[in-house]
């Protein structure tokens, strides 16, 4: 099934979108600080989406899980995690200051990426009793969001390098 690959492929495709973002980046102040609150709200809201989830919501097995999460922002949202990536999402294209059009395309592309694994999803839980959240103790919830950590701060030292790099051209040229 089309879904099934796309959720084990996700963070290669989603690694190729962010570096086209990065090499196209032209960060100024003003684009970093309209940027950060979409970033800190979207890791804050993958925090405690999987606080709740547990360490079973972190995988690559596109099979169904055991139960569905109903505490926490599963209370309110079918699917925060995947809220939580398109802020994620929107706050780097922001940042990288791309053109209204191009963050908007970035946006939606993840936006349609992130429907189609919820719809996916949406099915796999439908049928499940809830299940009791399995909580993570804060070491625990940072230290398994370090890859989170890692791509966005990395994603965010690109379009800081990308745009070094094309002000070094523009000044030489």
């Amino acid at each position: 099934m089309f879904a099934d690959r796309l959720f084990a492929w996700r963070g290669v495709l989603l690694a190729g979108l962010g570096l086209t973002v990065a090499g196209a980046a032209r960060p100024v102040l003003t684009t970093l600080l309209w940027g950060s609150p979409l970033l800190v709200g979207g890791l804050a809201l993958r925090l405690w989406a999987f606080a709740h989830l547990g360490p079973a919501g972190r995988t690559r097995d596109p099979s169904p899980p055991g139960g569905r999460v109903t505490t926490g922002p599963f209370a309110w949202l079918p699917h925060p995690v995947y809220l939580a990536n398109v802020l994620l999402a929107a706050g780097l294209a922001v940042c990288a200051g791309l053109q209204a059009g191009a963050a908007a395309a970035v946006v939606a592309i993840v936006v349609t990426f992130y429907g189609v694994l919820a719809a996916r999803e949406s099915r796999q839980v439908r049928p499940l009793a809830p299940k009791a959240s399995a909580a993570m103790s804060v070491k625990e919830l940072l230290r398994s969001e370090r890859s989170t950590w890692l791509s966005v701060g990395g994603l965010l030292a690109a379009q800081g390098l990308a745009a070094a790099v094309s002000r070094l051209l523009g000044a030489a040229g």
